[in-house]
């Protein structure tokens, strides 16, 4: 990372002035795949989709966490079906699941 400032306030590296060494927070948000692996070795996230007793998809992961919520994300909202119900003249699509349950929390003003 050329700019460091946003690590140091994350406290995903200790520093003083220089980088001394990276935390595990720094690996988990920042980390390349070969690292994860080397240096936290049971660091892993799957996404599943059950259809009653049966397993439709079953992935794992082993990337960085925020690599991760972006894909779980899209594979979320891929996966989120929409059923039409007609509601006088209107068709209204309704999802699965409301937009809400997989969007990001919104900043604090």
């Amino acid at each position: 990372m050329p700019n460091l400032e946003p690590a140091k306030a994350l406290g995903a590296v200790e520093s003083n002035g220089q980088v001394r060494s990276i935390r595990v927070l720094g690996l988990l948000l920042f980390g390349k795949e070969d690292s994860l692996r080397r240096f936290l070795p049971t660091h892993e996230a799957a996404f599943q989709v059950l259809r009653g007793q049966s397993v439709e998809v079953n992935d794992f992961f082993r990337w960085p966490l925020l690599r991760l919520m972006e894909a779980f994300e899209q594979r979320f909202a891929a996966r989120n079906r929409e059923r039409e119900f007609l509601v006088g003249m209107l068709r209204v699509a309704v999802p699965d699941y409301p937009p809400a349950a997989s969007a990001r929390p919104s900043p604090t003003p």
